[in-house]
């Protein structure tokens, strides 16, 4: 089988991809052959293999549960490209796959994300099979918050008078993510800097029941069958958010890079935020410090302060630190 096609890169394009493929593999394996610019990768004697144990971010599209429709994503080799227009032909050496395209990725942003704390809903990964946003590309009205614009990012304020207008009832400003659909999901990576059993919870605003589950490092807590549910019931007023905690759940997270996953079961809701905290905090010694040092402070429910709380543990440039 062998197909061709001509890419465009954006202007701000220009630069070092990552080539993968995007593809849902039958067999153990597939075998393939990419030419960019009349330059191959891979022969027919010695082809680029992609293995179906070693794709990741892997999502089920276009029918049940099998392999046939578990598409993800193999990083296959790195390729420096001009702006401008590039000439691309693939040709699969071995069938016993849906082949979905093939995607070039570049450094993703990164929003260093840390808990204990908030976890801003905007701030989801970006690349192939890291979230699924139904009609998020053509939605939101503030596309230019990241490089990124598969989802509806939208933001408002609300000024007393429209009703029915996104953002907080006091009038604060509020980045948030809009035009939800049931089946959409996102993926957050984030660095757990203190040890312990954690409490999630989501910040929301609803028009009807909210339905959800969470997946870190491939663990359920929720799911389709079972999700929790979040409904604001005032009025169903889309500026009246509310933070909702995640109920008889606890997570155990160690020190370290972990991934989440938000599943929306249903939609029906505009996301302000995800917060990750804990009350496990041990080995915290009795430290004095500058009230007006610089940046913000953290105590362990997640809520950040200009300066130290005192008589509690403070989290401050990824520091525990007792204030007296």
């Amino acid at each position: 089988m062998c197909t061709s096609s001509a890419i465009l890169l954006p202007a701000t394009g220009a630069g070092k991809f990552d080539v993968l493929a995007a593809i849902a593999i039958n067999d153990e394996s597939t075998k393939m052959i990419v030419t960019i610019d009349d330059v191959a990768y891979g022969t027919k004697e010695d082809p680029l293999v992609i293995c179906r144990d070693e794709l990741e971010n892997k999502f089920v599209s276009g029918g049940e549960d099998i392999d046939w429709y578990r598409f993800g994503s193999k990083k296959m080799f790195e390729i420096e490209l001009a702006q401008g227009e590039h000439t691309m032909k693939v040709e699969l050496v071995s069938a016993g796959c849906n082949f979905d395209g093939i995607v070039f990725e570049s450094e993703p942003e990164d929003f260093n994300l840390t808990v204990p704390g908030k976890i801003e809903g905007e701030h989801y990964d970006s690349g192939y099979g890291k979230y699924l946003w139904k009609d998020g590309k053509t939605n939101g009205n503030y596309k230019q918050y990241r490089l990124d614009k598969g989802v509806a990012i939208s933001r408002s304020t609300h000024n007393g008078g429209d009703t029915s207008s996104p953002g907080y009832e006091n009038g604060d400003e509020i980045i948030h993510l809009g035009n939800s659909q049931s089946g959409n999901y996102l993926t957050y990576t984030f660095d757990c800097q203190i040890a312990g059993n954690y409490t999630f919870s989501t910040c929301v605003s609803t028009v009807g029941t909210h339905k959800y589950y969470i997946t870190i490092d491939d663990v359920d807590y929720g799911s389709k069958d079972k999700p929790f549910e979040v409904n604001t019931q005032e009025d169903n007023k889309w500026q009246v958010y509310k933070e909702f905690e995640m109920p008889d759940v606890q997570i155990p997270l160690t020190e370290g890079k972990h991934k989440m996953v938000y599943h929306l079961v249903t939609g029906s809701c505009n996301i302000d935020y995800f917060r990750l905290f804990t009350d496990d905090v041990t080995g915290i010694e009795d430290i004095v410090v500058d009230a007006e040092d610089e940046g913000l402070w953290y105590t362990i429910d997640g809520i950040a302060h200009d300066k130290p709380v005192k008589g509690t543990v403070n989290i401050h440039n990824g520091k525990r630190i007792f204030v007296k």
